[in-house]
């Protein structure tokens, strides 16, 4: 037995695995995303490190408490959680090909023994036969089928790993960005209404005065007609509110009718100074994404192993101890032990062209990981290039429209002197309230727009989310 369980190790020890070692695919060469002539938004540090609960750079309260019940009870995360835990327990499944197989077994029957088929002048005899022992296999692994089969379960597994990551970094920024939505809603209805409001107090005092007949037919037309243009844009911005109030609650758990949504507002988002972005060598080490699909191309290449070594020989060592008695008590005597050891050496010869396809088919499948990896790696290049140039015109445009806002307001203002002073009438005044709500509401949507680019950018260059850790 000494000598048997040497001649194992020392055959193990001496075992190849056939098939490609995989190797972490280069970097692309580059130290910068954006293309000549492009520059870079003031609030990205390039080579700074991502953040744990990157969305705290907002630092609202109300929006990490929304976040917080997203990551406690989402759906999606939960379901990406439990593949994750089936994902590893088959891998410890597959790794327990690399012991011996270990099975106990026992029996018990009654059997009629015919003499006379052995040549035997016996008349037959009817007994009892008991039976119990354990049998031991173990596979050599010559060539490395097994291992490379736990290597690709393995690699699965990180693989799954990383896709739980990503479902954190989705999920939270699914809730940012809906946040930021519902709180420009909120105040993008709020001052529809006040248009509207104005809009009737204008249309009042042209009847008015088209009674007085100072202004004509067309001049009430147009302002009525400017009533109700602007009143159609409240059921759309309200059913949008409605539709991301009623995604938030799906997002953390909840019915709509179950949730009751905080009330958000854009003020209530602070503008971050600074958001880290990873340099490019290492955006290919943090993004989940890139790093699932390094996993996927890893289980890959671990599979042309496994279809290379199905053609080499297989050497199967194994050894039996059992018992058998006529009489249950006769079991544990030592007459009653049998035992024997072996090796079984199967080779495959001819499978009509099988295995060769299946090696090929390996291989294809891990160059289509491989083109799929890279561009994997590509896209997420493009999609930090475009959210630092979306930034660099946000801050612009932030900026142009808060200078409009000013400008408008000041003029509604110096009006509203004018009209308390009688120099001017009620409408000029209204048509300056009206501009200026109007500049309001592109300011809204800029500056919202500014913050899901926040978003966008912390997330594309690999925000880390520290629960998923």
């Amino acid at each position: 037995m000494r000598r048997a369980l040497a001649l194992l190790g020392g055959l193990s020890l001496t075992a190849c695995a056939v098939g490609p070692d995989f190797t972490t695919p280069s970097a692309p060469p580059t130290d910068h995303f954006t293309a000549a002539g492009e520059s870079m938004p003031k609030l990205a540090a390039l080579g700074g490190k991502a953040h744990g609960q990157w969305w705290k750079m907002y630092k609202s309260s109300d929006l990490d408490a929304v976040i917080a019940q997203a990551l406690a009870k989402n759906q999606t995360l939960e379901e990406a959680k439990a593949t994750l835990e089936e994902v590893r327990r088959r891998a410890e499944a597959t790794s327990g090909i690399l012991l011996p197989q270990v099975d106990l077994g026992g029996s018990a029957m009654r059997e009629k023994i015919n003499y006379t088929s052995f040549g035997l002048a016996y008349p037959p005899n009817t007994l009892n036969l008991y039976s119990v022992g354990a049998a031991v296999s173990y596979s050599l692994d010559l060539f490395g089928h097994d291992r490379r089969l736990v290597e690709a379960a393995d690699a699965t597994a990180e693989a799954q790993k990383d896709r739980l990551e990503g479902a954190y970094l989705t999920l939270t920024g699914q809730v940012v960005m809906h946040a930021i939505n519902a709180a420009a809603l909120e105040e993008q209805v709020r001052l529809a209404a006040a248009i509207v409001t104005a809009d009737k107090k204008r249309s009042d005092l042209m009847h008015l005065e088209r009674q007085a007949r100072t202004v004509t037919d067309r001049d009430v037309a147009e302002v009525d007609a400017q009533l109700a243009a602007d009143a159609a844009m409240i059921p759309p911005l309200r059913t949008q509110l409605a539709a991301e109030r009623h995604t938030l609650a799906a997002l953390v758990g909840q019915t709509p009718d179950q949730w009751s949504p905080p009330t958000l507002t854009l003020s209530s988002f602070q503008r971050p100074e600074t958001i880290p972005v990873n340099l490019p060598s290492e955006l290919v080490r943090r993004r989940p994404d890139i790093q699932a699909a390094e996993a996927d191309l890893h289980a890959a290449s671990a599979m042309v192993g496994v279809a290379e070594a199905n053609r080499f020989p297989r050497l199967t060592l194994s050894a039996d101890v059992a018992q058998w008695a006529t009489l249950p008590g006769h079991l544990w005597q030592d007459a009653a032990t049998g035992a024997a050891m072996g090796g079984t050496l199967t080779a495959p010869l001819f499978h009509g062209g099988q295995l060769s396809a299946e090696q090929h088919a390996a291989e294809a499948a891990y160059q289509a990981s491989f083109a799929r990896y890279r561009q994997t790696v590509l896209n997420s290049f493009a999609q930090v290039a475009t959210v630092l140039q979306s930034l660099v015109q946000d801050q612009d445009e932030v900026a142009q429209t808060a200078k409009a806002v000013h400008a408008t307001g000041k003029a509604t203002r110096l009006a509203s002197l004018q009209q308390q002073n009688g120099t001017i009438g009620l409408l000029p005044l209204l048509v300056d309230e009206r501009q200026e709500n109007m500049m309001r509401l592109s300011d809204i949507q800029a500056r919202a727009q500014y913050l899901r680019d926040c978003a966008e950018l912390a997330l594309a260059s690999g925000g880390e989310v520290m629960a998923a850790r």
